[in-house]
C-alpha cells in the first residue's frame, strides 16, 4: 500500500485503498475455498466437478459410461469416484420415486413457527416431527418460520387430517402455514 505523508498525517491514495480492498476480498475468498477443500481429503478439480454433475443427473450410470463422458479411462474414473465417496462429497445414491405411484400425490410445504425457542422445546419438536412418515424433509430456517417441512400425503382430505391431528399436535407448535404445491419444475 502506498502511503504519502501530508501535514503530518498519513493518507492512503484512492488506488491503494482499492487495491487493499481487492486483496482482502481475494484473501477472504481463498480462505473460504481452502476451508471448504480442507473439509475433504481430496481437492476437487474440473474432472471431479464433471463426475459429480454426471452422477447428480444419473446415479446409476455405469463406470465405463461415466468415464467416457468425463474424458477418463475407467480405472482413474472409478478411483476418483471412490475418493469422492470416502471424502464425504458423495454421500449416497437414491432412487427418485413418483409420490403419486405410492399414494402420496399431494405435496405441501408447511411453515412451522414454535411458541417458544427453549432448547427442550426445540429438541422435543425435532424428535417428534422426524417420526412422522408424512414428513419427507424438515429444514430449520430463518425468516417468518422456524421450520419448513416437506409433507407428502394422498390428497387434500388426508393433509387436513394430518395437519389437525398430527402436525398441530406436535410439542411447541404455535402456527402452521401450508403451501400446496401445484407443480414441480424438475431441474434435472
Amino acid at each position: 500500500m502506498s502511503v504519502s505523508m501530508m501535514g503530518g498525517r498519513a493518507q492512503a491514495s484512492t488506488r491503494s485503498v482499492a487495491t487493499l480492498a481487492v486483496n482482502c476480498a481475494e484473501l477472504r475468498y481463498s480462505f473460504v475455498l481452502s476451508s471448504v477443500f480442507q473439509q475433504y481429503s481430496a481437492v476437487m478439480d474440473e474432472v471431479d466437478r464433471s463426475i459429480l454433475a454426471v452422477l447428480e443427473r444419473n446415479g446409476r450410470i455405469s463406470n465405463n459410461e461415466l468415464a467416457a463422458q468425463v474424458g477418463l479411462s475407467p480405472s482413474p474414473c472409478l478411483r476418483r469416484v471412490r475418493q469422492l465417496e470416502e471424502a464425504g462429497v458423495i454421500r449416497g445414491y437414491r432412487a427418485q420415486i413418483d409420490p403419486a405411484a405410492i399414494g402420496r400425490g399431494l405435496r405441501v410445504f408447511a411453515g412451522v413457527r414454535l411458541m417458544r425457542h427453549t432448547r427442550p422445546d426445540v429438541v422435543a419438536f425435532e424428535r417428534e416431527v422426524m417420526d412422522l412418515p408424512e414428513v419427507i424433509a424438515c429444514h430449520h430456517i430463518t425468516g417468518n418460520f422456524d421450520y419448513l417441512l416437506q409433507v407428502e400425503v394422498a390428497d387434500l382430505p388426508a393433509y387436513e387430517e394430518f395437519h389437525a391431528n398430527q402436525l398441530a399436535a406436535l410439542p411447541g407448535v404455535g402456527t402452521v402455514n401450508s403451501f400446496v404445491i401445484m407443480k414441480t419444475l424438475d431441474s434435472l
